[in-house]
């Protein structure tokens, strides 16, 4: 779910407007809870996705859905970071900075004859050429701890 740049715009007129009096205020107050409301729910949105692959994502997700039933009003911080979303791409921002440290698999254990017995490796994909290790996109096994 992705919103245009320019409901924010919207949001903030109506906004502006829910301060006239008369009509046009209750109008705008109209808008404005909506658009909230629906920039809360791309906040929760987002939040899903950025915890994707955590081990402590159910945790964070129940406490956050028990503090936004408990205090309403702190569904405001989920509005934000909908909004933050529809203006940067947060989404994508924290993807990417998570696809610079995906791993392949998790740690295996080599027991091949050969090898170090007992030593962990594991098996990343590579995001730039290395000399000595591979291109980009390849699939390598490196030991624990590598770091290029």
């Amino acid at each position: 779910m992705r919103f245009p740049p320019l409901l924010t715009a919207a949001l903030v007129l109506a906004i502006a407007l829910s301060f006239a009096g008369g009509l046009i205020g209750v109008i705008g107050s109209i808008f404005s809870a909506s658009l909230l409301m629906a920039y809360g729910v791309l906040g929760f949105a987002v939040l899903h996705s950025i915890t994707q692959g955590m081990t402590s994502r159910p945790f964070l997700l129940a406490g956050t859905y028990l503090v936004v039933l408990m205090i309403g009003w702190l569904v405001s911080a989920l509005c934000l970071l909908g909004m933050l979303d529809t203006m940067i791409d947060v989404r994508a921002r924290v993807c990417a900075s998570a696809d610079r440290l995906r791993l392949h698999e998790s740690h295996t254990v080599t027991n091949q004859p050969g090898s170090d017995r007992g030593v962990t490796t594991m098996e990343v994909i590579l995001l730039g050429a290395y000399r000595k290790l591979g291109q980009m996109g390849d699939v390598v096994r490196v030991k624990d701890g590598f770091c290029p």
